[in-house]
């Protein structure tokens, strides 16, 4: 926003009664305490998600879970 357009705004506001002042600024804190509320569950949502993408990526497709000596052979043949 350019300082002209933030300047015109700011006399604008400075114009308007206490009244609409208030409901102007109780408007602005709603929305940022809702915008801020959505970030957060968005968050939430984003680590949940990686937790459950790392168990997923731990298991094999019948959910058993991959370890790293199944590359080991656990039987030994005799020649």
């Amino acid at each position: 926003m350019s300082d002209l357009v933030l300047k015109w705004y700011v006399r604008l506001f400075d114009m308007m009664s206490l009244e609409y002042k208030k409901i102007i600024l109780s408007t602005l804190k709603d929305r940022l305490d809702k915008n801020l509320n959505e970030s957060l569950e968005e968050e939430r949502r984003r680590e949940s998600l990686s937790k459950m993408i790392s168990f997923y990526s731990d298991t094999d497709l019948d959910g058993d879970f991959i370890v790293n000596s199944r590359t080991i052979p656990t039987r030994t043949y005799d020649l």
